[in-house]
């Protein structure tokens, strides 16, 4: 999700069993093609404390793909490398960020905004300098803050806009809604209501909408890379035990299913 990419060494024995899956940093594997033959290689960077290091002879270890579980998404540099969904939130991430960094910046100064200090007379160009100066090391980010004293010909003009006028809060909700949307991540799972968005107070609703929308993607996606690794026949494949994991959060709803469930004779009290 991060990087688009996945990567698990499957070491294999003599017989071409697999001995396990162990997972790889994306950063520490580096894919390649053979330009003679067109095979695909993975180079792994295995340092002292990786859990893997007695397993193999040195610190770089180029393994063939057949050993090499790869599982990527969007795929639009090259086919070997995949492409996260945070490319694709870049405009909403620095959004909010700029959102977050300007309130910090802002209360950092004790809440006092930037402006111009203006004169009914004209002022010398020195005193403007030292009362520029002044102002900075009382008010800027870090300093002091305080009362602020004007001579009584003076007056004070903030030049940024108010929270209330940027719509601060309506902006920052839509930057973390669009992120939330590019991962296909329910809007109120990350606290946000979606208008005229589905309205459920049940929580087994939920975890369905959560898995339908989001989770299945990615499980399905990774299912599917595993069957291809392993070149699984077409009557095998694997399957995450979402009912298990997930669907357990409502237990009255169980109840009420199996017992209309025996009161319709497709299950039995026993």
């Amino acid at each position: 999700l991060l990087d688009g990419n996945a990567y698990a060494w499957a070491p294999t024995d003599s017989a071409g069993r697999p001995l396990g899956l162990h997972p790889r940093a994306p950063a520490s594997v580096q894919p390649s093609v053979d330009p003679d033959t067109g095979a695909v290689f993975y180079t792994m960077n295995v340092s002292e404390d990786d859990p893997v290091s007695g397993l193999v002879s040195s610190r770089m270890v180029t393994v063939p793909a057949r050993e090499m579980l790869h599982a990527r998404i969007f795929c639009q540099r090259h086919p070997m490398l995949g492409e996260s969904p945070l490319r694709a939130a870049t405009y909403p991430v620095f959004h909010g960020r700029n959102i977050q960094r300007n309130q910090t910046e802002l209360f950092a100064k004790r809440a006092s905004p930037d402006g111009i200090i203006s004169f009914k007379s004209g002022i010398k160009d020195g005193y403007a300098r030292k009362l520029a100066a002044e102002w900075s090391a009382r008010y800027a980010p870090g300093g002091p803050g305080g009362v602020a004293v004007l001579d009584q010909d003076a007056s004070w003009h903030p030049t940024v806009m108010t929270a209330a006028d940027a719509q601060l809060v309506e902006q920052y909700r839509l930057s973390v809604f669009d992120v939330a949307r590019i991962y296909r991540i329910p809007a109120h799972m990350v606290g946000l209501t979606e208008e005229g968005g589905p309205q459920f107070n049940n929580a087994e609703t939920l975890s369905r909408l959560y898995y339908n929308q989001c989770l299945g993607f990615w499980l399905e996606h990774f299912e599917a890379a595993i069957d291809h690794h392993f070149n699984l026949p077409s009557n095998e494949r694997i399957e995450f035990d979402v009912e298990a994991a997930l669907m357990r959060t409502d237990r009255m709803a169980h109840v009420d299913a199996s017992a209309k469930a025996i009161q319709s004779a497709l299950m039995t009290p026993n």
